[in-house]
């Protein structure tokens, strides 16, 4: 993310420009950060929002990748976005359409093919660590996902697998009544007829099994892509938690705030029995981790965090510290909404947010 800028906005009369690194954008509670987040989240067509007439304006963003620079520009109520590539064309799209879904795949190149373009904009909303900003889409799903791994997809192949196996098993008792009748009838009738009847009977006969054979061999090929997915899956996987091992490792963070099973740390399988400061932790410390390891996930490698409140001050420097490091290892860009605190490196504050600016 390179600038923001909202002209004329109540609280904002001037660009907002971040750094690499880590960024810091500070008010006190109540003053427009979450409000801010949401058009930038608005800028990129993730989300519609709405304001008094009287504040309408346009709202732009600047952001670079490996590739280019681009520039969005998005009218308040409205659902297209121009988007300028730098020395290249500009592109009117519908926020709402598949064409800008392939525009925003083309930019952030996920590492992994996704099965559905609109996956893009889950994908994209979780650079924004907010109370308030929410994907629609539960966290395992968008942790699996970030992984390059499509649980709905997974599950929508076994739902069609067990629908065609229950068939086939109808279809296996309705031919075993066939063949009892076929029996009975031949059974019942003078040998002199037999012949035309029985090639006939046995023609439907065959005909039936035919039909359920090759269904039973579309039934075995699925399931044998099937766990072929859950294996490729299953390896995606390992590699991920082998790599977030690694990191967790070097950058030794205290378990103190994370599960002893680091799997259940990341896939949140425990979330239930934590406190709201160690969800909040976990949480944060799996989109540092997700978001810094964007050449080996689907991740952005931008991270937006509005979601301090429920964090102790040692709990929040140990946040830093690892961002700090990872920033470091993979260039990641983080961005803290925040009041203003002695634990925070001033020379990173990018913004204030004051009402009477």
């Amino acid at each position: 993310m390179r600038k923001c800028t909202l002209k004329r906005f109540n609280y904002y009369h001037k660009e907002i420009n971040f750094n690499d690194g880590v960024n810091y954008i500070i008010g006190p509670n109540g003053s427009g950060k979450t409000t801010l987040l949401k058009l930038i989240q608005y800028s990129l067509g993730l989300s519609n929002i709405s304001f008094p007439k009287k504040i309408l304006s346009p709202v732009e963003i600047e952001f670079s990748t490996d590739e280019n620079n681009y520039h969005f520009y998005r009218e308040f109520d409205s659902n297209k976005i121009i988007a300028e590539i730098k020395h290249g064309n500009a592109y009117e799209l519908n926020v709402r359409s598949n064409d800008y879904f392939d525009f925003l795949i083309e930019i952030f190149k996920p590492d992994y093919e996704l099965t559905d373009n609109k996956q893009i904009k889950y994908l994209l909303n979780e650079i924004f660590f907010s109370p308030e900003i929410k994907n629609r889409i539960s966290n395992n799903n968008i942790t699996y996902l970030m992984l390059g791994i499509d649980q709905k997809y997974e599950n929508d192949i076994q739902k069609k697998i067990d629908v065609l196996s229950n068939r086939l098993k109808e279809k296996e008792e309705n031919l075993n009544i066939l063949l009892n009748y076929k029996n009975d009838v031949l059974n019942s009738i003078n040998p002199s007829y037999i012949s035309n009847i029985k090639n006939t009977m046995e023609d439907i006969y065959d005909k039936y099994k035919s039909q359920n054979l090759s269904e039973y061999s579309l039934v075995e090929k699925s399931k044998n892509l099937l766990n072929e997915l859950k294996n490729e899956n299953g390896y995606k996987v390992e590699n991920a938690l082998e790599y977030f091992e690694f990191l967790n490792n070097k950058y030794n963070i205290n378990n103190d705030y994370l599960f002893n099973d680091f799997e259940s740390s990341i896939f949140s399988n425990k979330m239930d029995f934590t406190s709201m400061g160690e969800k909040t932790f976990i949480e944060i410390y799996k989109r540092l981790l997700l978001q810094s390891s964007y050449k080996k996930t689907n991740g952005i490698g931008i991270l937006f965090n509005d979601y301090n409140r429920h964090l102790d001050s040692m709990a929040l420097t140990k946040i830093r510290g690892i961002t700090d490091c990872l920033i470091a290892d993979t260039g990641l860009q983080y961005i803290e909404l925040t009041y203003p605190n002695k634990y925070i490196d001033n020379s990173k504050i990018i913004f204030q947010i004051n009402w009477s600016n």
